[in-house]
């Protein structure tokens, strides 16, 4: 399975990914060029910058990162493929600097996971990579990727990020317990896995990053929640009275059809958000809308369908999923967001400046310092 895409919107601009994945591919292309007119040279320059586990020297554990093999085009563009596929919505939850410096500390503790368990040198950004596949699992579990499959016959479809890199992190434990010789630095992998899970839920646990809804944490923590509701509902339904509530004094109002198709389109939208197919539920949110236009789904709900029509670049429809969300939801934590977002579609998409500049200037209040406040104020700008 080959990644192409996440659903995770994109809210502030990437810089920090696209300039790591440049420099491996400028190395790349220096090594190369290299190899064809002083192979020696070349040579000394490996030896100089991988990571020698027996010997290693400090830089190694940063160089190594950078370096790929030259005889393979699959080495260095899969590696680089996932880190677009997956790093850019890792930069746009930990800000610029902090993206470097995490994927740099990630790629250090690959190493020196490699390190503790074999005695061969190691090169690639996959270490490294491998610490914010770990990271993105902690943040966006929820999350589907698109993946083109080649086997028998090449298709592509969506399965949720807890699958597809669960299944990678198998693999790669698999591979380590019996890949003697493969030639793929499993422990690396591992190690650069473990790095990036830990790291994410450590942050999301101490509250150094905004929580979401559909975060690692939060979804433990509501299975507790759904484990405690079973075990005190086990004995019978909490609102199972002794006879003591009166029966209701008429029966209910047959539903009309119209009534009856809603009810049916609210539950496949719930049966959808289950099994994590955002896009479906947008597009059953849309029915609902052709007979309630003001209908408003549950907080988490609305938001993910509104962020699902902004990621498709369906403007106009992500524009009335946030307003319906603004006007029910807009003081929860995520108000000042979904203003900065709007705004944004306002302002440049849908050609509403008026509207756009007074979302914007809120959302610039409201915001705390950082990229999303930088961008609200940018945008405002823009249009002013």
């Amino acid at each position: 399975m080959i990644p192409l895409r996440t659903d995770r919107p994109i809210r502030s601009p990437i810089v920090m990914n696209y300039i790591i994945i440049a420099a491996n591919v400028l190395v790349a292309i220096v090594v190369s060029l290299l190899i064809r007119t002083d192979p020696d040279k070349a040579e000394r320059f490996y030896n100089l910058f991988e990571l020698h586990p027996t010997n290693p020297r400090v830089w190694q554990f940063i160089t190594y990162q950078f370096l790929h093999d030259p005889s393979r085009l699959s080495h260095i563009g899969f590696n680089m493929l996932f880190l677009w596929v997956f790093g850019n919505s890792l930069e746009d939850r930990l800000g610029k600097i902090g993206y470097l410096a995490f994927y740099l500390a990630g790629g250090v503790f690959a190493g020196m996971t490699h390190s503790l368990i074999s005695d061969g040198p190691v090169i690639g950004a996959s270490g490294a990579i491998s610490a914010v596949t770990g990271a993105y699992l902690a943040l966006f579990p929820r999350s589907r990727v698109l993946v083109l499959w080649i086997f028998f016959i090449i298709t592509w479809f969506q399965i949720p990020s807890l699958w597809f890199i669960g299944f990678s992190m198998a693999r790669d434990l698999f591979g380590a317990l019996g890949g003697r010789g493969s030639g793929v630095a499993y422990g690396a992998h591992i190690g650069g896995n473990l790095f990036g899970f830990v790291t994410g839920m450590t942050l999301l646990w101490l509250k150094l990053l905004p929580r979401e809804p559909y975060d690692m944490l939060s979804l433990w923590k509501q299975a507790r929640r759904r484990r405690q509701f079973r075990a005190a509902t086990s004995a019978g339904s909490p609102w199972q009275g002794s006879g003591s509530i009166p029966a209701p004094l008429a029966a209910d109002k047959p539903l009309t059809p119209e009534q009856l198709q809603l009810q049916q389109l609210r539950a496949d939208i719930r049966k959808l958000f289950s099994n994590h197919q955002t896009e479906e539920a947008a597009r059953k949110y849309e029915e609902i809308l052709r007979f309630q236009p003001d209908t408003v789904l549950p907080e988490h709900e609305q938001l993910d369908v509104a962020n699902q029509f902004f990621a498709l670049g369906e403007y106009e429809s992500a524009a009335k999923a946030y307003e319906l969300y603004l006007q029910k939801y807009a003081k929860g934590s995520n108000g000042a967001e979904v203003k900065l977002l709007l705004g944004l579609i306002y302002g440049r998409y849908l050609g509403k400046k008026d509207m756009a500049r007074e979302l914007l200037a809120e959302a610039a209040r409201q915001l705390p310092p950082g990229d999303r406040q930088d961008m609200a104020r940018k945008i405002l700008q823009e249009i002013t």
